[in-house]
């Protein structure tokens, strides 16, 4: 049960950290 939470704020992380990416090479 923990588990599931976990990875959903694992993969919440990881879209933010996505878009920040997308959006730091968008400036390049």
């Amino acid at each position: 049960m923990q588990v599931a939470i976990l990875t959903k704020e694992l993969s919440k992380a990881a879209e933010m950290i996505w878009s920040l990416l997308v959006m730091f090479f968008c400036t390049f």
